[in-house]
């Protein structure tokens, strides 16, 4: 199932509007005090980590996990891929890849030790942020039918259903 938003409007965390701040360190910020920075090496053990969940993996069949350099082409063929941030640790990611002109898809992933702490919202927010600063008008979120929680927060986020039917061949 695809689900897709037009992004004249945002995302907000508890009713509150967020809004981008510049922050240096390549940062981006929103009131939630998540963050996001582009993938770097030293961040690959955190992803290898992350992927390697089982409730990832039925959600993630594709991605590679045979080695930190095959999770890192992975990650930076043809899109973009961040690191999010709360405070000084990493809660989770996502990446954005254009599939037209002013449309990306995009990828969330929260690491199992900070799922239900309510971050959906804030990250979702600032997915959207991201987007805009990229040049993205419109997003499409692939998520799995039976993947309750993120269809349930994209649909929080204002995203609509579209359907896309999948089969994996290898």
């Amino acid at each position: 199932m695809t689900m897709a938003k037009n992004l004249r409007t945002g995302c907000s965390n508890k009713g509150k509007r967020t809004r981008l701040m510049g922050t240096g360190r390549g940062r981006t910020r929103v009131e939630s005090s998540l963050s996001a920075t582009l993938v770097k090496r030293k961040d690959l053990p955190f992803w290898m980590d992350m992927y390697k969940d089982a409730e990832m993996q039925h959600q993630l069949y594709a991605v590679p996990m045979d080695s930190a350099q095959a999770l890192s082409d992975y990650l930076h063929r043809e899109k973009k891929a961040f690191t999010v941030w709360h405070q000084d640790r990493r809660i989770g990611g996502f990446f954005l890849s254009a599939v037209a002109p002013f449309i990306a898809t995009f990828g969330i992933a929260v690491h199992r030790d900070f799922r239900g702490r309510g971050y959906g919202r804030s990250l979702m927010a600032l997915v959207e942020s991201t987007a805009l600063q990229e040049g993205f008008r419109t997003l499409r979120g692939d998520v799995y039918s039976d993947n309750a929680a993120s269809i349930a927060l994209l649909e929080k986020c204002g995203f609509r259903h579209f359907i896309w039917m999948e089969k994996n061949i290898m």
